[in-house]
């Protein structure tokens, strides 16, 4: 490597265009049991996002959220 090439900037990366965010979102249906707790995440524009987990893990609740099928009055957030 010489000394010029070494000194070429490396171009900057375009800023990210987020789609979905959520932020340490939390469900509580009212029986002490966490739906969803604490989750986190971003969505980037034109991608895809896969939400793995056993039966009864706040997948649903957690779609539901995003949807809005859930009300704002149903989630916690710490």
């Amino acid at each position: 490597m010489t000394d010029q090439s070494a000194a070429q900037a490396v171009p900057a990366e375009p800023p990210r265009e987020i789609a979905v965010r959520a932020s340490h979102v939390s469900m509580d249906f009212g029986n002490g049991v966490l739906a969803v707790n604490d989750a986190s995440f971003e969505l980037e524009k034109g991608r895809f996002l896969t939400i793995l987990g056993p039966s009864g893990s706040g997948k649903t609740t957690l779609l539901q959220m995003i949807a809005g099928f859930r009300s704002r009055r149903q989630v916690t957030s710490p």
